[in-house]
């Protein structure tokens, strides 16, 4: 499926990504939990723009609703664009702040929204 940026989630938001339990993994460097590249490698990414979560009344919890053992972590908008990537709003009937980063993300791409994300909720 195509996806043209149109602009409408803005740079200043910030967009949410569930990570499953698998793609935790130990920091050698800081001896934390990180996010592994593998969890943005997806050429249809899907996220919530929390900015839209929260005009709906909802936060950023809802975003792991029916996803239990899922941890979430948090990236600007802006981020995916700099990489040439287009953000697209993409509602869906149970979710209006559903969007999805696009284009194929190399090892390298994928790296570099590693060292973007933040951890919203780790299980």
């Amino acid at each position: 499926m195509s996806c043209t940026d149109d602009g409408s989630i803005l740079d200043s938001w910030s967009l949410l990504r569930r990570v499953h339990h698998s793609q935790v993994v130990p920091d050698g460097n800081t001896g934390k939990s990180r996010v592994s590249s593998g969890a943005f490698k997806d050429q249809e990414m899907s996220v919530d723009a929390e900015e839209l979560l929260q005009a709906s009344g909802a936060n950023w919890r809802k975003s792991l609703e029916g996803y239990e053992g899922y941890s979430l972590v948090r990236f600007p908008a802006a981020h995916p664009r700099t990489l040439g990537l287009p953000v697209c709003h993409k509602p869906l009937p149970d979710n209006s702040a559903h969007t999805e980063v696009h284009g194929k993300k190399t090892g390298s791409i994928a790296n570099k929204f590693v060292a973007a994300a933040q951890w919203v909720y780790l299980v």
